[in-house]
């Protein structure tokens, strides 16, 4: 009898083409390109995948599917694997499938894996989840549940900030007050059977959300969110609810949207929300086969409503079928070990190397006032001891105000267009890259609040506007009015009051920014005008932009939300220096509280992404500390 295909034989053949019995060497010499699925890594790419990857991508569309995936276990890369190999594993007409992802740079991987293989265009979609509900759900059939007429034959839904104070939102107002102002509709939503409200200014919004609505009041703010979906109008909070109701009360658009896509694969699925899983539960039904793949010990955006419990209560009720990938490809054993006494992880492989020197250190630190020289003192433990780049290196933590410290930046964050504005143009001066990283970021979001109010923004790409197609001619445009700015010698006089300051920007920053758009049509004069700060008038900038020791090293910055996905040869983790905030300080990172279970997930997602050395930055450890601390397999640094 022939010897049965193996796994590798079964995707290589149908992903590659390899003829049965070739060994990968053969194949990858005679197939390789750079075109090919392999031809980027210069070797047989397949032949790498672990048994358990295989399975997965081998596991049939057909039957839904959960991937649990541990840290550095290379799930993108299998997701990736698996696309390339269902797309041509048959023939694809009218139908196809989607892959999707919570974060752009994730999407991008997928396409441009599967983009090597002979592309992953039609009938197939390779995106973020947003993106796909927004383009074959919400804008093709959202007008039929929102009694949105169209204009002139175009029925798509225009998203509006909750932060936008555009002129025309005042005519999609309640009839009465609450909490003594009327609400305008993009400053709520509707949840199930919840109004929620949600606008920028977070103590109305808790006094409204703790309101009990009468049946009158009820009817008030629906009355008014309907009036704004009649216009062809929502909030980013509305789309799920949206989706919801067109999923429910259109069997027959469900159907088609099933007939289109018969299999999702989401990727990063602990990001999902019950809102979110309740839209997935109504594909279902209508005969969609879901694939989730993610780490439910890396749920940590509560805040976003995402909630572990709920997630494996639907991975129970929806009966997925389990995979799960076991070897962790980034972390050294040791650092993996850790990991596991933080949150519960299973056994999980890791890197096996001889450990010459602790790969799990502390360093104690004595309060806030040491924080803005942690970062260059590591980068230079590091270079001394440990002979690591510290480019390849970062520095998390928790809260905004410890990082700001830890770059010795004042730790008064800025809050109006106007001082952010500020903050953009001292950091720019400093000209490291981290600085103008953080310029980018404030000029973007305080220009996009000043001409670009009604706009939806993209937080990920420095506040980009929805009517900006590429987020890298926005960095440009915000780079090259940046460097207007900093040659202006009235704007950068930080010794003036922010009274002062702001008559001259006033003017200035407008010109500036205006000969620095450069498509077309012209940029409009802006909708809001620049104002000091209140409170803040006969008080100097340089107070508000007052630095102390900089960390002037080529470390990387960054917090536990933002760097999860991200890979680092060490990391320094740095705990706050007080209990006071939320999950910031480490003997919150080991809370067994079930109540407080995210902050084990936010030492978990931090300490899981170097491969060769995590750091805790720990304050003031006390004897009983450090003993912890070694019983989690730390030493001392």
């Amino acid at each position: 009898m022939p010897e049965p295909a193996t796994r590798f034989d079964r995707v290589a053949g149908t992903v590659c083409g390899k003829p049965f019995g070739e060994t990968d060497a053969a194949c990858f010499k005679d197939r390789a390109t750079t075109a090919s699925y392999c031809g980027h890594y210069h070797r047989c790419r397949i032949a790498e995948m672990t048994n358990e990857q295989l399975d997965y991508v081998l596991h049939p569309l057909g039957q839904r599917s959960y991937l649990k995936a541990c840290p550095g276990s290379g799930k993108t890369e299998a997701v990736a694997l698996k696309a390339a190999y269902a797309l041509r594993a048959e023939a694809w007409k009218d139908t196809g499938i989607a892959f999707l992802s919570f974060t752009n740079h994730a999407a991008n991987v997928i396409k441009e894996r599967v983009a090597r293989n002979g592309g992953s265009g039609y009938p197939h979609f390779l995106g973020t989840f947003d993106s796909w509900l927004h383009g074959y759900v919400l804008n093709p059939f959202g007008w039929r549940v929102m009694g949105y007429a169209g204009t002139r034959g175009d029925h798509s839904v225009r998203i509006v900030d909750a932060a936008s104070n555009a002129a025309f939102l005042n005519g999609f107002r309640t009839k009465y007050a609450y909490a003594k102002r009327n609400v305008h509709a993009h400053h709520f939503f509707v949840e199930g059977d919840r109004i929620l409200f949600a606008s920028d200014d977070e103590a109305t919004d808790a006094v409204r959300n703790g309101l009990t609505l009468a049946d009158w009041q009820l009817t008030d703010l629906l009355d008014a969110k309907a009036r704004f979906w009649r216009a062809g109008f929502a909030i980013h909070d509305d789309v799920e609810t949206l989706c919801g109701l067109i999923l429910r009360d259109l069997p027959g658009v469900r159907d088609r949207i099933a007939n289109r896509f018969p299999h999702l694969v989401i990727d990063e699925c602990q990001d999902l929300c019950p809102s979110q899983l309740g839209l997935l539960s109504e594909l279902r039904a209508g005969g969609v086969n879901v694939h989730l793949v993610g780490d439910l010990n890396q749920s940590i955006f509560s805040f976003r409503g995402s909630d572990p419990a709920a997630l494996l209560k639907h991975i129970v009720d929806e009966k997925l079928t389990q995979l799960v990938f076991t070897v962790n490809f980034r972390s050294v054993q040791a650092v993996v070990d850790v990991c596991g006494k933080i949150v519960a992880q299973g056994s999980i492989q890791g890197l096996q190397v001889a450990p010459s020197k602790p790969h799990c250190v502390y360093i104690p630190y004595t309060g806030k006032a040491a924080l803005p020289h942690l970062a260059s003192n590591f980068a230079k433990w590091l270079a001394e001891h440990r002979e690591l780049d510290p480019a390849r290196c970062a520095v998390i933590a928790r809260g905004s105000a410890t990082l700001q410290r830890l770059r010795g930046v004042h730790e008064e964050a800025p809050r109006t267009p106007t001082e952010r504005i500020a903050v953009a143009l001292h950091n720019w001066k400093k000209g490291d890259l981290a600085s103008r990283r953080e310029a980018l970021k404030q000029l973007g979001s305080a220009v996009t609040a000043i001409y670009f109010s009604d706009c939806r923004a993209d937080t990920a790409a420095d506040s980009r506007p929805d009517g900006v197609a590429s987020a890298i001619e926005w960095r440009l445009f915000l780079a090259r009015a940046l460097d207007a700015c900093v040659v202006d010698s009235a704007l950068m006089d930080f010794t003036q009051t922010w009274t002062a300051w702001t008559t001259v920007a006033r003017t200035q920053v407008p010109h500036h920014v205006a000969t620095a758009w450069t498509a077309k049509p012209n940029l409009a004069p802006p909708a809001t005008k620049l104002r000091a700060p209140h409170g803040k008038g006969d008080t100097a900038l340089s107070v508000m932009l007052a630095h102390g020791q900089p960390a002037a090293t080529k470390l990387h910055f960054t917090n536990i939300h933002q760097v999860k996905g991200e890979t680092f040869d060490g990391v320094l983790v740095v705990s706050s220096p007080t209990k006071a905030g939320d999950g910031g300080h480490w003997h919150q990172w080991l809370d067994t509280d079930p109540d407080h279970a995210e902050h084990n997930r936010f030492a978990y997602v931090a300490s899981s992404r170097p491969r060769y050395l995590l750091a805790w930055a720990v304050p003031n450890p006390t004897p009983a500390d450090e003993t912890r601390l070694a019983a989690l397999g730390f030493t001392k640094a």
